[in-house]
């Protein structure tokens, strides 16, 4: 699963603008209606009209920004993804666990729980189920990694990098790739750009490239300084997976969170600025 954007709570904040713009609106029209019944019917008219033409307006640039800005569609479609596959989740495991959890402790059951949770989003929820499959079985892996990463996304990137640390110790292939992956997003989010190089590098070397770890990479090595480094990878990440043929598009196929990166590691290009980058072809 692709890494939150540092950037990630710009849409909340403009959101929460608005609806406190309509609460001051709404408040100044029926305060005006208690004292100037016909200066408020003039405020009312004013605000449909011009609100009526700033909509209209916000509707021409939002498909403006659709069409032209590289991130926009593959955004929604993986927030459309994302709530289609939450909203599909069967949660009958998750109420059965929590049943034989009531009679008999054991690990499987609060791992199934903790797996429903994150299917659902629920992080913050899944951790404690997690903890006590850990406490159950030290050795569970695949335990440890869900423990880090559940912990990472709740918020807490440093004990979730320390955990995540830890699962790819014991195992590096966990997930096929995966752990690698949230381990290295764990460590952006930490600001801890050495471990981020680390981490992707061995992803890197056991699965091949990919976009999301690329960019991820790419942003570290420019936080480092390391400009032509920033620009080698975001030219990989934004390159459509189609051997030989660098202007065909990304497979059909490809999951959004992968689609996402590349749009996201073309923009990241742009902004870097020119550089002399020597792309790397597919093999």
């Amino acid at each position: 699963m692709p890494a939150e954007s540092p950037g990630a709570n710009g849409p909340r904040l403009t959101g929460a603008l608005v609806l406190w713009s309509l609460v001051g609106v709404s408040a100044a029209i029926l305060w005006s209606s208690r004292t100037d019944p016909i200066g408020a019917h003039d405020l009312l008219q004013a605000v449909l009209h011009y609100g009526g033409q700033a909509a209209l307006l916000a509707a021409g640039l939002g498909l403006i920004l659709t069409i032209a800005w590289p991130t926009t569609l593959p955004w929604l479609r993986h927030r459309f993804s994302r709530f289609r596959r939450r909203a599909g989740v069967d949660q009958q495991p998750l109420t059965e666990a929590l049943a034989r959890l009531a009679h008999f402790d054991n690990a499987p059951d609060h791992l199934t729980v903790a797996r429903v949770y994150a299917a659902l989003g629920q992080y913050a929820q899944a951790v404690p189920h997690l903890v006590k499959a850990l406490e159950l079985e030290p050795d569970n892996a695949l335990a440890m990694y869900q423990l880090g990463r559940s912990i990472s996304l709740a918020g807490d990137a440093p004990n979730g990098q320390r955990f995540l640390n830890e699962a790819v110790r014991r195992d590096p292939e966990l997930g096929f790739g995966e752990a690698l992956h949230d381990l290295t997003a764990a460590a952006w989010r930490n600001g801890d750009d050495e471990a981020v190089e680390r981490a992707g590098s061995e992803h890197e070397r056991r699965f091949g490239p990919e976009p999301r770890v690329d960019l991820l990479r790419a942003k570290a090595a420019k936080r480092a300084g390391r400009q032509d480094e920033a620009r080698r990878l975001a030219v990989r990440a934004a390159r459509p997976d189609a051997p030989g043929d660098e202007t065909a598009r990304a497979p059909k196929a490809e999951p959004t969170d992968l689609r996402l990166a590349r749009a996201r590691a073309k923009v990241f290009r742009w902004r870097l600025g020119p550089g002399d980058v020597r792309e790397e072809r597919p093999s």
